[in-house]
C-alpha cells in the first residue's frame, strides 16, 4: 500500500506543477478561450509587489487584465476561480491600478501550490489602499473564468 500512496502523491504534485487549464472569458455576445501558450504569447507586463500572503516582493509577469478583457462597453468584471471562489472587480480599479493576470513569479511559472496557474494581481506594495482587508477580494488565484458584462 505504501508505494501506491507515494505514486499518487507524485502524480498530484506533477499535475499541480505542469497542468494549466484554459482560461475562459465570457462576453455579452461571445466566449473566448485562451490556452496557456496564447496567454504567454500576449504582451507581458511586469509587476514587482508583495501580497497579503507573502510580505516579500516578487517580480510577477503576465498580460494586463485590460489587454485581455476588451473592456469597451463593460459594466462589470467577475472572476471565477477553480475552487469556486467568485469576485467582482470594479472597473475603476482595473483602469486605475492596471492589474495583471499573473502567469509567473521571479521567472518561474506559477503552480497550483503558488496560487496559479493564473492569478489576478494588483500593485499591492505600491498603493496602501489596496492593503485594506476590504480590498482582499481583488486578488483571485486559481483563475479559470472571467465574465465581462
Amino acid at each position: 500500500m505504501k508505494p501506491v500512496r507515494i505514486c499518487l502523491l507524485c502524480l498530484w504534485t506533477c499535475i499541480g506543477y505542469v497542468y494549466a487549464s484554459p482560461l475562459t472569458i465570457v462576453y455579452r455576445d461571445h466566449v473566448e478561450t485562451f490556452s496557456d501558450a496564447q496567454l504567454q504569447a500576449l504582451p507581458q507586463a511586469g509587476l514587482r509587489t508583495a501580497t497579503q500572503w507573502n510580505p516579500k516582493e516578487i517580480d510577477f509577469q503576465g498580460p494586463l487584465l485590460s489587454t485581455i478583457l476588451k473592456l469597451r462597453h463593460a459594466s462589470t468584471v467577475t472572476v471565477v476561480a477553480s475552487n469556486g471562489y467568485v469576485s467582482a472587480l470594479p472597473l475603476t480599479d482595473i483602469e486605475r491600478y492596471q492589474p495583471i493576470l499573473a502567469i509567473s513569479g521571479n521567472g518561474q511559472r506559477l503552480t497550483i501550490k503558488e496560487k496559479g496557474p493564473y492569478m489576478t494581481l494588483f500593485p499591492y506594495s505600491q498603493y496602501s489602499e489596496l492593503r485594506r482587508s476590504s480590498r482582499e477580494n481583488l486578488y483571485v488565484w486559481y483563475v479559470k473564468k472571467i465574465i465581462v458584462r
